[in-house]
């Protein structure tokens, strides 16, 4: 009987075969809007409520009365004062201001409680261009007015996984500050000269990070799937490694992929310097893609940090899944939520208890919608 009830628990021990929590389905919160937008970038919940939108399409800044109705424009494109290109991430700024960024001149625009364009600032580091179309920002920001991304790093030719420095920006300054390294999905690179190309495993594990308002950092490990806060004074809290189911990479998946994107080449001696995004999927002409057996529990670009410091991670799912699973860890490292939205949903932002989301219909068409949370 001892020796049945030691093979049952052994069983039940296997690794890889964690169960993990049942995510919930908060509920939702009505939105008045006269007018709804044509895209959603992002979302800001400024105080009393109204909705600070950014749309980098149209291009747009929106400021929405949920109870009226009323929208408000803010500005308009080009490069003059109060002028914007693409208009991306809302951040949390000070006394309940917002932040803009505008991905195209690497500049912050300032919107105050009231919903009234501020001052502007630039936070490109001289000398250096980059950029990308998409709808995800290479930079993020905290209240102090610095920035935060990851630098592209060459390596030798053959196959590892890469590790990029990233950096902290003083833009008055011009100082850049290392505050750890994003480990990158496998990647074989083929130097050729002077010249150096480099190609990802798709699906194969990358970190991610995401900013506080205040200045913490929060790295999301790729493998083991886990969450590391560093502190303004450097130092690191690191949350439990986090069990999870592994998703197969089926051929519907493959299939995502199978359209060619041509020979991504970089120069060994230049680099993205302040653009560098958040995995390592170039493509090396010629050669065919590789995949993973199984996704990464998430994608880099796939991670945002609320203003009270909360890191919302979007699980990578099934082809055929129908639910968006987010992850909710605290400033612990801690997982303490789990949520799931409708299919074509992404969080864009968040709200006093609440989170906004773009809920993309078959259609194309989007819907800012949000929900109550913890």
């Amino acid at each position: 009987m001892a020796r049945a009830l030691l093979l049952s628990l052994l069983v039940f021990a296997v690794p890889g075969s964690a169960a993990e929590p049942a995510p919930r389905r908060p509920a939702t919160v009505a939105i008045k809007v006269a007018t709804p937008p044509a895209h959603v970038s992002s979302a800001f919940e400024l105080p009393g409520g109204r909705i600070v939108v950014s749309d980098v399409k149209t291009p747009a800044v929106l400021v929405i009365d949920p109870v009226s109705g009323v929208v408000t424009k803010l500005g308009s494109v080009g490069a003059g004062p109060d002028q914007y290109v693409k208009p991306g991430g809302l951040y949390g700024g000070t006394n309940g201001a917002a932040l803009l960024l505008d991905r195209a001149q690497l500049q912050v625009i300032e919107i105050s409680p009231a919903g009234i364009f501020g001052r502007t600032y630039s936070i490109a580091v001289k000398g250096v261009t980059g950029g990308s179309d998409a709808d995800i920002d290479l930079q993020r920001l905290d209240n102090r007015g610095f920035s935060y991304f990851s630098e592209r790093t060459f390596g030798a030719a053959g196959t590892s996984r890469p590790a990029w420095p990233l950096m902290r920006f003083d833009p008055i300054k011009q100082r850049k500050e290392k505050i750890a390294d994003l480990i990158q999905g496998e990647t074989t690179t083929v130097v050729d000269g002077n010249m150096s190309r480099s190609q990802g495993v798709i699906g194969s594990p990358a970190d991610g990070f995401g900013v506080a308002p205040d200045g913490r950092v929060a790295i999301v490990r790729g493998e083991p799937y886990r969450v590391e806060w560093i502190g303004v004074d450097g130092k690191t809290t690191r949350g439990p490694d986090v069990a999870y189911d592994p998703v197969p990479m089926t051929d519907a998946d493959r299939a995502e992929f199978k359209a060619p994107t041509g020979g991504a080449s970089v120069s060994a001696s230049g680099g993205s310097g302040g653009a560098g995004g958040g995995g390592s999927g170039g493509s090396l002409s010629g050669m065919e893609r590789r995949f993973a057996a199984t996704k990464a529990p998430f994608a880099p670009g796939d991670i945002v940090v609320s203003p009270s410091a909360q890191v919302w991670v979007m699980r990578s799912r099934a082809a055929t899944a129908i639910d968006v699973i987010y992850d909710v860890f605290d400033a612990r490292g801690q997982r303490v939520d789990r949520l799931a939205f409708p299919d074509g949903s992404r969080v864009v932002g968040f709200g006093a208890g609440s989170v906004f989301i773009r809920e993309t219909g078959a259609n194309g068409g989007v819907t800012l919608k949000k929900y109550k949370v913890r």
